[in-house]
């Protein structure tokens, strides 16, 4: 995302089209307390970036998630 005024409302929007997908109900209904996220800043590119997270409610429903749903390229391990 951009350098914007308030990025925690420029990206309200995408994130509520996200959780009312399918992967976004299944996320939602599989992780521990709530999903919930945060916008560390981006120096490098003059903006942010934001970054969803849960905790799944058991180490199956984590890989069901990592086999059907993943993009490789922006999943970080514990």
């Amino acid at each position: 995302m951009g350098d914007v005024e308030d990025p925690y409302l420029y990206a309200s929007f995408p994130l509520g089209e996200f959780m009312d997908t399918e992967k976004g109900r299944w996320v939602k209904d599989n992780v521990v307390d709530r999903v919930f996220y945060c916008r560390p800043s981006d120096s490098p590119h003059l903006g942010f970036t934001v970054v969803v997270y849960g905790e799944f409610k058991s180490p199956e429903a984590e890989t069901y998630f990592l086999l059907k749903y993943a993009d490789k390229k922006h999943i970080s391990y514990r």
